[in-house]
């Protein structure tokens, strides 16, 4: 029997990233594929605030 994991936080996060990606052809939002440079302290990615 398959596991059902649609409830998973991960495949929520993934759905979000791609809805966003889809977005940012048209919108100019830009998806990381890591979270190299994502300061959690203030919640910003640097280089693109500063942009």
């Amino acid at each position: 029997m398959a596991s059902d994991n649609i409830h998973l936080e991960s495949n929520f996060e993934r759905y979000i990233s791609r809805k966003l990606g889809e977005l940012g052809m048209k919108d100019d939002w830009r998806i990381s594929p890591d979270d190299n440079g994502f300061d959690p302290q203030t919640a910003l990615y640097l280089p693109d605030f500063i942009e």
